[in-house]
């Protein structure tokens, strides 16, 4: 520590104490929360600074021990005072003795509980931690805003912080257990309280400098309790989200240097907008967003671009439709059928377009060209009917609008309507069912000739025909089990869930997963998934929950049954719109993540699916050992994404871990362990995508602090380094969290458009409080080979496509003999496509003798393979080739 100036907590115009910030050294201020200096107490002749700054200095050591003996050498003048004003009763105690000292500083202090200072609460019914926090109460929730003139909400649990309105500001207090073993009177205690926020500055306040100890009811007439606890009520100006901790540390009175440890606790407070429940379907949970050009074809390269892959789907089922019948006509009065015969391929052409009359919906328009369909039809009427065949053609557009799926919540139902641009028909024939013989034949003959045209033109033939099989083809191929779970990627329900979404596994699963109205932002004004002219953006809701057993572990059983759902400056709804990262730059494919999602599965990770005992199976539950002694390592607040004004470059997103508890049997029994409270964070940032698949990297920290001791002296219990099994344990909860963290980011996955298409240059942000991955796309590269020969030379030449970068291209040759068992017979690396080789090197075969009038004929066979290389891709491909020459 840089600095010896005294922290003694003034109070300002209100009463209540001022906030004051402890000096941070370089190292504390690079962590998340960083942690100041401890609070170095002022008087006798700067002992603090002393005993910390000059611990091995002899001089110092001796000016130590001469202040330590003037103080107490003040005690029997302080006891003399202490009785003068007593009650009659003895100075002495059951328990007591006449060395226990208190602080002479302030006679009004030195008997605390007789003389108005007996405080609301009662002795603890268990054996209590010295530090214990009464209040605030580990992983309470509050709102991170306060309402004038209302109190603060607490949302969970009931009381778990208690505020009050003093002078006109508002102030939370803080309570704690403040005891020793043996028992020193209470003026002899001093408590350090600190307030840690992410990126502020440590602040802490001295107990009684600042605050005072009260009694507990029970000690009302003890005229020296050696118990009680600390009160303090400080701003609420330090509410700020994400939230804050509290840790008292119960020590000596501050007239001495920090001799000794009593013990210590820490509790964090969550701060910010109302949480969610472990179980509770958040929504826009996730979200996707796909440009047009990867759905439809904009660049006349087919293999870019889903269009390609929807066609070949959609194509065989047009084709199919019409290659069927039907029935027309009135039934019971009036009827007949028809049987269609495709006699030429239906192709379509598809296209992204804005609906009519709604400038921000789009729909995905395919073009239908029908060239020639022969169909066969019959109609009749009682006893008397006609046959007919027709030839038609038509050009017919289909428009279809992406909705979700009452029925199905994870898949998309399409909304078709189809629209005749133009149909022609011809080389029509009609002929009667019957011949007629008498003359009132011929007349009804005649008449229903007539008939037949009329219906035959009006009811089988025509556009209606033809946009029924259109509307029928492509509400096929758009449904859940056609093109969409190849093409819309994001939208139907295989790929929400292995696409975009964690899969369930390894610790959590989904509840309530459902496709969304992100529409309704663009003002959408019936599609409730949005097809914009930009491209696809579809939102899923869903929860997160653990693989508890249902129907056995209520939320009580659960240590974590609330999630901190962050405040964000965008939803994920609005980044569905949005085709640009935050730096502007356009992008092809977009994955959202709601930072709520990723907080719900942190916590199903962490609580685990069995009940909370000593094989609780979360993430973060360790039982390890160290040289012998048991550990157990338990997290008691749920990490949490929080928002930092100031990553780390290349680290978009950070993860708290707070108040994992860490229980140490290092002989004196597991009820009475070494107790240690560690805050892990993490920097969370993309290393690279793995095929599809997000693999993260992380920077990972921890700090850690004692709260159980079994030794008294400070020097020893403020120094984690006097515990031989500390770099062991923090490697495990390094670890631990490294598991949590590839669980559940590890698992995120980039939509696949086609199988040619691979994504490129991704990059991770944080987007308001959400995680948003973003990536270029490029094409496989590939390498076609085509083999020749001319004796006494044959070769390969090798034709790259869509390899990345400049410069040239490398290819490693490999040539195996197939008629002498594959023995390899030449290898190269060459920047030219073309080889050359001598058929000398080959084994050949004679398949045909000579005869009078024909020569001899001899057989090789080369297989070679060849691996293209250029901006870090590559492309394999071989080919085989028989060669048969004559003569030789």
């Amino acid at each position: 520590p840089e600095a010896a100036a005294a922290v003694d907590g003034p109070s300002n115009s209100t009463g209540s104490p001022a906030e004051v910030e402890s000096p941070s050294s370089p190292q504390a201020e690079v962590a998340i929360g960083a942690k100041a200096a401890p609070p170095k107490g002022g008087t006798p002749s700067g002992a603090w600074w002393l005993y910390h700054e000059r611990l091995n200095d002899a001089q110092g050591l001796q000016q130590l021990d001469e202040a330590y003996k003037n103080w107490l050498g003040n005690v029997s003048a302080a006891r003399a005072a202490a009785e003068a004003r007593g009650s009659g009763e003895g100075l002495v105690k059951d328990g007591e003795t006449e060395t226990d000292p208190q602080e002479p500083t302030d006679p009004n202090k030195l008997t605390l509980c007789p003389f108005g200072d007996t405080g609301t609460l009662h002795v603890p019914t268990v054996p209590t931690r010295p530090g214990t926090i009464v209040t605030p109460v580990n992983q309470t929730f509050v709102s991170h805003i306060a309402t004038p003139g209302q109190p603060r909400v607490v949302y969970s649990p009931s009381g778990g912080l208690v505020t009050r309105t003093n002078a006109g500001v508002e102030e939370f207090l803080v309570q704690a257990h403040v005891s020793a073993d043996p028992g020193f009177l209470l003026d002899f205690f001093g408590m350090v309280v600190s307030v840690e926020r992410p990126e502020k500055p440590t602040l802490t306040y001295q107990v009684p400098t600042v605050g005072e100890f009260q009694c507990y009811v029970e000690d009302a007439a003890v005229l020296f309790p050696v118990r009680g606890y600390a009160e303090i009520w400080l701003p609420a100006s330090l509410i700020t989200e994400p939230g804050f901790q509290i840790r008292a540390e119960v020590t000596n009175t501050f007239v001495l240097p920090q001799l000794f440890f009593f013990g210590a606790d820490q509790v964090t407070v969550i701060a910010g907008p109302k949480p969610v429940a472990h179980n509770e379907v958040v929504p826009h949970s996730l979200g996707a967003v796909i440009d047009d050009g990867l759905i439809v074809d904009r660049d006349g390269n087919p293999r870019n671009d889903a269009e390609s892959v929807l066609r070949s789907r959609y194509e065989p089922m047009l084709n199919d439709v019409l290659n069927r019948g039907g029935s027309i006509g009135i039934p019971g009065i009036a009827g007949g059928g028809y049987d269609l015969k495709n006699k030429a391929w239906a192709s379509v052409d598809l296209d992204i377009t804005t609906v009519p009359g709604d400038n921000d919906e789009a729909e995905l328009r395919v073009n239908a060209n029908v060239p020639n369909v022969r169909a066969v039809g019959y109609f009749g009427v009682a006893l008397v009917g006609c046959v007919g065949r027709t030839n038609i053609a038509g050009q017919l557009v289909s428009r279809t609008q992406l909705n979700n799926n009452a029925a199905n919540p994870l898949s998309v139902s399409p909304e078709t309507a189809v629209d005749t641009l133009w149909v022609d028909t011809w080389s029509t024939i009609v002929l009667p069912v019957m011949i007629p013989i008498f003359p009132w034949q011929w007349v009804l003959w005649a008449i229903f000739k007539i008939v037949c045209i009329v219906a035959w033109a009006v009811i089988a033939f025509g556009p209606s025909i033809l946009r029924s099989k259109i509307k029928e083809a492509g509400e096929k191929a758009l449904n859940p089990g056609g093109a969409l779970d190849k093409i819309l990627t994001s939208v139907n329900t295989s790929s929400v869930l292995n696409g975009v979404a964690l899969p369930n596994g390894n610790g959590f699963r989904l509840r309530g997963a459902a496709i969304e109205k992100s529409c309704i932002l663009r003002g959408c004004q019936g599609g409730d998934v949005s097809l914009a002219n930009e491209g696809l953006e579809p939102t899923l809701r869903t929860a997160v929950i653990d693989r508890k057993p249902s129907g056995i572990f209520g939320t009580s059983q659960r240590r974590f049954p609330l999630v901190y759902n962050p405040s964000s400056t965008v939803g994920v709804d609005q980044l569905a719109t949005q085709h640009t990262d935050s730096q502007g730059r356009p992008f092809a494919i977009g994955v959202l993540v709601n930072a709520t999602s990723i907080n719900q599965t942190l916590r199903a990770l962490t609580d685990g699916s069995t009940k909370f005992n000593a094989n609780s199976n979360g993430v973060l539950d360790i039982n390890t050992s160290v040289a012998g002694f048991p550990i157990a390592i338990r997290p008691t607040v749920a990490p949490a994404v929080i928002t930092l004004q100031n990553n780390p470059a290349d680290y978009a997103l950070s993860v708290m871990a707070p108040e994992v508890r860490v229980a140490i049997d290092d002989g004196s029994g597991p009820s009475n362990p070494i107790v240690l409270t560690v805050d892990a964070f993490a920097n969370v940032g993309l290393d690279n995508l793995g095929g599809y698949v997000v693999h993260p990297k992380f920077q990972i920290g921890t700090y850690t602090h004692i709260l159980n001791c079994h030794s008294p002296l400070w020097l020893i219990c403020a120094n984690t380094g006097s515990i031989p099994s500390i770099p062991t344990i923090l490697d495990a909860i390094v670890n631990g969290v490294t598991s949590l963290l590839n669980a559940a980011i590890g698992n995120i996955a980039v939509p696949k458009i086609a199988d040619e298409v691979v994504p490129t240059l991704p990059r991770l942000e944080r987007r308001g409080a959400h995680l948003a991955i973003y990536t270029d796309v490029s094409l496989v590269p590939k390498v076609t080979l085509a083999g020749w020969y001319d004796k006494p030379w044959y070769g390969f030449v090798a034709t790259p496509l869509d390899f990345p970068g400049t410069g040239p291209i490398t290819y490693q040759w490999t040539v195996r003999d197939q008629l002498n068992g594959g023995a390899v017979v030449h290898t190269s690396t060459t920047t030219s496509p073309n080889l050359t080789l001598p058929m000398t090197g080959l084994r050949s075969i004679r398949i045909q003798r000579p005869t009078l009038f024909q020569h001899s004929k001899w057989l090789r066979v080369a297989k070679a393979t060849v691996v293209a290389s250029r901006g870090g891709q590559s492309a394999t491909t071989e080919v085989q080739m028989e060669m048969i020459t004559k003569i030789w």
